[in-house]
């Protein structure tokens, strides 16, 4: 009995210390960090220190530097997709969704951490030419709000919203290069109200002068 004490009490320190930390919030820190360095201005050691890891523990848990954002990746596209389906996810989202989302996604931008871009416009630029996991998630991502973005318009088109003479889908991938756009001018130096009036001119030249009366 007094033996099998012992590789107990090894086994409970040892579960211990894989729940040191938690996973969850680790990658969230790594997700930050990466979203506002990128990939290549994020060294090991300063992902080490961000996220309260040692090496053994990121390697056994998220495998190595590339593994991990990749899964920062997933990370912000799950958020990213939730805020999508908040505002245009709905079968009457029109004109003043567009004009929330615009809003909300300005708000991802304009932070203390000073990320000041789309995380997947940055890993585009980044990793898309050389790396064919993240190339995939970034093609994955503009899609999928390039197709909320036109159905937005198409619906708001039907409530005669918008110009009847405007296509949703071509509508929908001006809007997209705005929204990556607004990442460059705030980098840049845009302020807040800099930033606001490009979105909202943008989603303005789609309106029908009468919503815009109104």
């Amino acid at each position: 009995m007094v033996q099998n004490q012992y590789p107990q009490a090894t086994h409970e320190v040892s579960m211990a210390r894989l729940k040191a930390f938690d996973p969850d919030e680790a990658l969230e820190r790594a997700m930050e960090l990466f979203w506002r360095d990128g990939y290549d201005g994020t060294s090991l050691s300063a992902l080490l220190e961000h996220m309260g890891i040692s090496r053994q523990s990121l390697y056994d848990t998220f495998g190595d530097k590339r593994s991990l954002y990749l899964a920062a990746l997933d990370r912000y596209e799950g958020a990213f997709t939730e805020l999508v389906g908040r505002h245009l996810g709905g079968g009457d989202a029109g004109v003043l969704a567009l004009v929330a989302f615009g809003q909300s996604f300005l708000a991802t931008l304009i932070h203390p951490d000073e990320r000041g871009v789309c995380m997947m416009a940055a890993a585009a630029i980044d990793l898309g030419h050389r790396d064919d996991a993240v190339a995939a998630r970034v093609k994955a991502h503009f899609a999928g709000l390039e197709a909320a973005l036109t159905a937005t318009l198409a619906n708001a088109q039907h409530r005669g919203e918008v110009e009847p003479s405007i296509e949703p889908a071509g509508a929908a991938r001006m809007l997209v290069a705005v929204l990556c756009g607004l990442g460059a001018m705030r980098r840049a130096g845009a302020g807040r109200t800099a930033l606001r009036r490009t979105i909202e001119g943008a989603i303005g030249a789609l309106v029908r002068p009468p919503s815009l009366a109104s």
